[in-house]
């Protein structure tokens, strides 16, 4: 994956998409989507991320990994839902 020619949104990705970013793999990608459900159950359809830092409340996923993957996300829909700028 490139940064720019391969961004994901970790809000509406697939697992196997999630998986492919650099550090993430099988285990994480499991961990992104579970964070996503119980996010959804918790606050309703308002995505569970605006920006990457948001990632780091998923368990498993710390500051390094969520600099290390950055590049590769965007977040403008889950932004704008949020009141917040991508």
């Amino acid at each position: 994956m490139t940064p720019a020619a391969d961004t994901v949104d970790p809000n509406t990705a697939p697992w196997a998409s999630l998986a492919r970013l650099p550090g993430i793999g099988p285990s994480r990608a499991q961990a992104i989507c579970d964070y996503r459900q119980a996010y959804a159950a918790d606050h309703g359809p308002a995505p569970a991320f605006a920006t990457a830092a948001d990632l780091a409340a998923v368990p498993g996923i710390g500051e390094v990994t969520v600099e290390r993957i950055a590049p590769y996300l965007a977040f403008g829909a889950a932004a704008a839902l949020r009141g917040e700028a991508p």
